[in-house]
């Protein structure tokens, strides 16, 4: 039986629509910053916007950045995709991919 594992940890900075992973991942925190008021960005688990399941939309202020933070984290079993709406600028995400090994 395979046993779960860490695959790597970090940040992502994402600026357009972007697929962060096919694989489960633990989803720790976002920091959204916004270029006018009511700015956003959806967050999904899984592929795409379409068939994944939306986990929330921050809004954000103009040029004031949002930290968000999920303690211990989200465990998304089918991915991440972000989802980039209107007068967004950038988001950072922090995330641990997993993955299995064979032992």
């Amino acid at each position: 039986m395979p046993k779960t594992t860490l695959s790597s940890c970090g940040w992502r900075t994402v600026t357009v629509d972007t697929l962060i992973t096919t694989r489960p991942c633990i989803l720790h925190g976002a920091v959204l910053l916004c270029s006018a008021v009511g700015g956003d960005v959806s967050l999904y688990e899984g592929q795409d916007a379409d068939s994944g399941r939306l986990i929330v939309t921050l809004k954000g202020a103009t040029t004031v950045s949002l930290p968000v933070s999920w303690v211990p984290g989200l465990l998304l079993e089918r991915g991440l995709y972000v989802d980039v709406g209107s007068s967004f600028t950038q988001l950072q995400l922090s995330i641990t991919e997993l993955g299995a090994q064979d032992t």
